[in-house]
Formats: C-alpha cells, sequence, structure tokens
C-alpha cells in the first residue's frame, strides 16, 4: 500500500493509517478505547481523521467523544474519592461521639462507685468529713488524679461540688461536680469566666457612680 501511495503520488502512510485505525467497527472501537485510556494519542487519531481521511464531521464527533468521556471519568473518579472522604469522616465522628459517650458513662459509674465507697454510713449524701477522711489515704488521691482530679485542697474542692452549699452532697451533685472538674480548664470555661467577671466590673462601676453622686 505505501508503495501504491508513493507512485500515485499520495501521502506514504495515509491509507494504512486509516486502515489501522478506523478499518472496522471493531478497530474503531479499540482506537476510541486507547484513545481514552492513552494507549494512543488522541492527536494520532484526530490527524488521521482530519488529514487523511478529511473528514471534518467525524472529527467533531471524535473531539466531542474525548470531552465527554474524560469529563464523565473524572466527574466518577472525583465523585468515588469524595464519597469515600465523606463516608470516611462521618464514620469517624460517630465512632468518636460514641467513644466519647462510652468514656463518660465509664467515668460517671467509676464515681458512683466511689461516692458508694466513701458514703459510710449509707445515707445517700457525703458530708465534708467523710470526703476528708476517704482523701487521706494516698491510694485514693492516686487514684483520683488519675481520673483527672486534684485532691490537694479538700475544702475547696467539696466547696465546689457542693452547688447548693447545703453542707453535703448527694450522688448527682458528685457526679457534676466531677465531671466539670475533671482535667484541664476548656476555653469554654475560661471564656465563662471571664464574661462573669465583666458583668461584676460593670456593675461595680456602676456603684461607684452611684456612691460618688452622694
Amino acid at each position: 500500500l505505501d508503495e501504491a501511495d508513493a507512485c500515485s503520488g499520495g501521502p506514504v502512510g495515509k491509507t494504512s493509517d486509516v486502515e489501522r485505525y478506523f478499518g472496522s467497527l471493531v478497530k474503531t472501537v479499540y482506537s476510541l478505547v486507547q484513545a481514552m485510556l492513552g494507549g494512543v494519542s488522541w492527536g494520532v487519531l484526530s490527524d488521521v481523521l482530519l488529514t487523511d481521511m478529511q473528514d471534518p464531521l467525524s472529527a467533531a464527533f471524535f473531539f466531542f467523544y474525548l470531552a465527554f468521556t474524560i469529563l464523565a471519568v473524572l466527574n466518577i473518579i472525583t465523585g468515588v474519592f469524595v464519597d469515600n472522604a465523606v463516608e470516611t469522616a462521618r464514620t469517624q465522628r460517630d465512632f468518636l461521639i460514641e467513644k466519647e459517650l462510652e468514656l463518660k458513662e465509664q467515668y460517671a459509674k467509676q464515681m458512683r462507685s466511689l461516692f458508694g465507697a466513701m458514703d459510710k454510713d449509707g445515707s445517700g449524701t457525703l458530708t465534708y468529713g467523710e470526703i476528708h477522711d476517704y482523701l487521706q489515704e494516698p491510694q485514693v488521691q492516686g487514684y483520683f488524679s488519675a481520673m483527672g482530679l486534684e485532691v490537694n485542697d479538700v475544702e475547696r474542692l467539696f466547696g465546689l461540688i457542693d452547688s447548693d452549699d447545703s453542707g453535703d452532697v448527694d450522688v448527682g451533685e458528685f457526679l457534676d461536680g466531677c465531671l466539670r472538674l475533671k482535667g484541664n480548664a476548656r476555653s469554654i470555661d475560661v471564656y465563662t469566666i471571664m464574661r462573669d467577671l465583666k458583668l461584676l466590673d460593670g456593675r461595680v462601676e456602676a456603684i461607684c457612680k452611684a456612691i460618688s453622686i452622694f
């Protein structure tokens, strides 16, 4: 074929390229798949359509096929990755929430057990004396420290737990107080203190102004 093309003055390789890439339906489909997957350059196929076959309409359909398949494949791949990322994030969030609730329940269970151990008289409430006596043992102090509660100042600890200033602490006050005092101060705790101080400062300033009038 190349010799015949050369003798007739036609471009060498013209008939062979057309036959090679678009000689039959199977070859055409195979060429289109190769163009999409990078097996053959789409520029080679477009040159065959435009230069060798001189068929602009087929070339236009070929470019449309390339754009459609590339965008479709990219969208599918992007969708798969995004869906996997969202699913992974949701699974991790659910796991963290479940783990946090589990840890909180376990901590509350341990605090209830401690409450029962400190309640020597079985009254259902704890006095300062009961808490003070129980926390004198180094082993108990180490246990509280391991759970995120510092018990160096028992009197202050009891005052913080006794939210209603009744002089004794029931199991609800004990659990709430231990959960609030567990660990280091959080940003919300610091912000609450700053807000309360700001309100207090405004009230003191208003009182000073009222006094200065008289």
